[in-house]
């Protein structure tokens, strides 16, 4: 209804898709369709074929449950020399379900006129009408359509000057229809129905038992629909029987071979649906009549295949941060999926519906270029230092004169080729790339790439001082580094840590955007003082993490995220045993995609365990690293991470996903709707999601809402065969600590101990000879830049920013 509303007669068609997002038709069952057409025949909702010509008004069907009634009115046929044929034809249809509208459509002079509750519509202004409990559609006079709110439908066409009616049901009128089109149940057999529960078999039945059962379906004068408003009809149908028993029809009609009709009725009436041509060409000796029967046969076969149940594989989504190509998800199409710029493209590029119904390929989404925080991993496109103004980058595979091209790097090392894309070789603070102009002897630029910013990165802010970006507790090291001051500010209970200068950290919960502006990260690539490979913001300029990157364990319950190793952007530490639970209650399979995985040693591991048997699903290492994409079924999955005590790494980043069943609209809860090629984000794209609670105490606002899981098998540790001499060895050390103990304690009790005097402060300087932190600076915003600029030379290619 609503499509025809703003689609079919209005220009608001956008709107329908905005909020009716196009549906994969994958629990779609079409609708059972039943037919009634020239000297009536009629064709069940289940297919049955039978003739009935009988006249007065009848049950096409009755659905108590649902209160839906259709009824007939058949009268004789005039042949053209005035007498009355041994035939009838439809003349007339009354409808109406429960408290709706009467709707009747009669034949008129070989038109159509509809009326509703006994008073003519007239259709002269426009083509539709929304009635009470009913819709009324005509494209012309030969053509009425009526909907009721149910969803059933009954189409009037006439073809030839003869009437013949389509009645379409939706699958709730299953076991609830009775009448001359039969039972709607998938089964032929119990169609002749009578009122009174009897059976009569098809197979076998003669035409005039078939005409008995259908004047067993003539309706009462209570029950009528129809209008009585002139002296024929009710001398004709009022007054008499609803079934005239007088009326006897023509059961066999012979065929004459030297007739000439028959010879012109042989040549029209071939094909499916001869049969009805024929019979009523010979019952009205009219070919006009006959080829009106065969025109609306093949109407209604014609419609029988249009809602014949088809295989769809199910609505997809559109990914966030991207494009679909396509709307039609049956056997046979394809969809194609694009990213934005700037993003990158996991999963399948194109997916086809198969005929078990489902989808070659997995589920693409879009993600940003970058996982690590200075953009190492950055594998874009940006060709330009800046994409509004910005120097175009040199082709690496040109820059020989450099320490970076293809030809000291000929496979691939750090990004480069045969290009000209910002690139992140050497481990600097962000991607760059060589220019062409020379401006004081520099040959390269930073890139700033919009898109190349690590989820948990929120950005590159002002800061005045007054009031500060942070406004929580803040230190200074001479050793700062992004996972310190991380830390730090997550033993405080803050959700936001921000660095500034290269050695200032500050914590906070929330950042006041209209106080301090978002900038570019070209303002934030002051090295850290710990690690010269990690932006810490700038000159009054802080960078701001989510305190919950590299986190060791948290609960994840959001339809997609990324983990960080423990301690990112810094190396793992060593002996870590850290959990991750990820559960996304409603969805099917979870998605897992690392985005770069970077393990020391065999013994150092990551596993994927099914959330409620603990089963191992996966397993990586350094021998054996992740090569795909790992899809786990269910909607609970641990993520363990073990460490041992020696050479540690960089991590990994990884990026999960929830799948939800094809057998629901999925993504539409998640999804804003989409149009009919539209670029509208509907699945939600990989973040550091708000629905993560950390596996360590942390609280907001004194309360905790953590969700606690109990393992109780031990992941896949590594095993060790521990040699017996080993264990006699440890247990002799045992011993020895415990009589070690108890021989303190005696000493403790016996022996009193001297006071010991204090030391004088000179003392106590002149003893602090080595300290943790050798110096110490007093943070003043925007006051202080120790490191100079050095160009990138075959002397010293680590980081341009680092001075002596």
């Amino acid at each position: 209804m609503s499509y025809y509303y703003c689609c079919l007669w209005s220009d608001n068609c956008h709107n329908y898709f905005n909020h009716r997002p196009s549906s994969g038709c994958r629990n779609y069952r079409p609708p059972r369709a039943g037919v009634v057409l020239g000297d009536p025949h009629l064709i069940t909702f289940d297919g049955l074929s039978f003739t009935f010509n009988g006249k007065g008004e009848y049950y096409f069907v009755t659905a108590p449950d649902r209160e839906l009634s259709v009824q007939a009115r058949t009268e004789q046929v005039k042949l053209k020399n005035g007498t009355l044929a041994r035939a009838t034809w439809l003349s007339s249809v009354a409808m109406k379900e429960r408290a709706s509208d009467v709707i009747e459509v009669h034949l008129a002079r070989g038109h159509l006129q509809v009326l509703r509750n006994q008073k003519v519509l007239p259709f002269n202004e426009q083509r539709w009408m929304d009635l009470h409990g009913v819709f009324v559609f005509t494209l012309s006079p030969q053509n009425v359509t009526v909907i009721f709110h149910s969803g059933a439908g009954v189409e009037v066409r006439v073809h030839e000057g003869a009437m013949a009616v389509t009645i379409m049901l939706p699958e709730e009128f299953t076991n609830d229809t009775k009448g001359l089109l039969g039972l709607m149940n998938s089964d032929p057999s119990d169609d002749l129905l009578t009122q009174q529960g009897e059976i009569i078999s098809s197979a076998h039945a003669r035409p005039e038992e078939i005409f008995t059962f259908g004047a067993d379906w003539s309706i009462s004068k209570n029950s009528s629909l129809f209008t009585y408003d002139s002296e024929q009809f009710l001398d004709t149908y009022y007054l008499p029987p609803c079934h005239d028993p007088a009326f006897i029809p023509a059961f066999t009609l012979p065929e004459g071979p030297d007739d000439p009709l028959v010879a012109d009725m042989l040549t029209m009436c071939f094909g499916e649906g001869a049969e009805f041509c024929r019979y009523d060409t010979l019952t009205t000796w009219s070919l006009a009549m006959g080829n009106a029967a065969l025109r609306a046969y093949r109407d209604y076969q014609a419609r029988v295949a249009a809602l014949e149940p088809v295989v769809s594989c199910g609505w997809l989504p559109t990914p966030r941060h991207g494009k679909k190509n396509g709307t039609h998800y049956l056997v046979g199409n394809t969809l194609s999926f694009t990213c934005n710029e700037g993003y990158r493209l996991y999963g399948s590029t194109e997916r086809t519906c198969q005929d078990d119904g489902t989808w070659t390929g997995a589920q693409p989404y879009c993600i940003t270029e970058c996982y690590t925080a200075n953009g190492e991993d950055y594998r874009g496109f940006q060709n330009q230092t800046s994409l509004h103004g910005g120097k175009p980058c040199l082709y690496w595979n040109e820059t020989f004169q450099h320490p970076y091209n293809t030809l000291k790097y000929p496979n691939g090392e750090g990004g480069l080729g045969r290009h000209n894309y910002c690139r992140n070789p050497d481990g600097d603070v962000q991607p760059w790339c060589y220019i062409a102009d020379h401006e004081d002897g520099i040959y390269w630029r930073y890139c700033d790439i919009p898109t190349c910013q690590m989820p948990g990165n929120l950005g590159c802010f002002k800061d005045s001082g007054d009031p500060p970006t942070l406004s929580g507790t803040s230190e200074t090291s001479n050793k700062l580094t992004i996972q310190n001051c991380i830390s730090f500010c997550r033993k405080q209970r803050y959700k936001l840590a921000g660095m500034e200068s290269g050695y200032a950290c500050f914590c906070g919960n929330e950042v006041d955007s209209r106080d301090h502006g978002e900038s570019p990260s070209m303002e934030c690539n002051h090295v850290c003082f710990g690690d010269h490979t990690q932006p810490c913001g700038g000159d009054g300029w802080v960078i701001i993490f989510d305190t919950r990157v590299g986190a060791c364990g948290g609960n994840y319950s959001s339809p997609s995220g990324v983990i960080y190793s423990p301690d990112f952007p810094d190396k793992y530490g060593a002996g870590r045993v850290c959990y991750w639970t990820v559960q996304v209650p409603g969805s099917s399979a979870i998605l897992f995609n690392f985005t770069f995985f970077d393990i020391s040693d065999q013994t150092d591991m990551v596993e994927l365990l099914d959330g409620y048997t603990n089963q191992v699903v996966a397993r990586f290492d350094w021998r054996s690293p992740p090569r795909e994409l790992v899809n786990v079924t269910g909607d609970f999955v641990i993520v363990y991470f073990y460490s041992d005590r020696t050479n540690q790494a960089q991590g990994f980043a990884l990026l999960y996903q929830a799948l939800r069943s094809q057998d629901t609209r999925t993504m539409e809860a998640e999804g804003d709707g989409e149009d009919e090629g539209e670029d509208v984000s509907s699945t939600a794209g990989p973040q550091l999601a708000a629905g993560v609670t950390e596996r360590s105490n942390s609280t907001s606002n004194g309360r905790s809402s953590q969700i606690l899981y109990v393992i109780t098998s031990s992941p896949g540790k590594p095993e060790h065969n521990m040699p017996v001499w080993t264990i006699y060895a440890l247990a002799a050390l045992l011993i020895l600590t415990v009589i070690a103990m108890v021989a303190k304690l005696l000493l403790h009790i016996t022996v009193k101990s001297p006071n010991i005097p204090a030391v004088s402060a000179s003392d106590s300087c002149s003893q602090s000879t080595a300290s943790s932190e050798p110096w110490i600076i007093l943070y003043r915003p925007s006051t202080i830049s120790l490191f100079k600029k050095k160009l990138k030379n075959h002397h010293g290619d680590l980081s341009p920013l680092v001075g002596n």
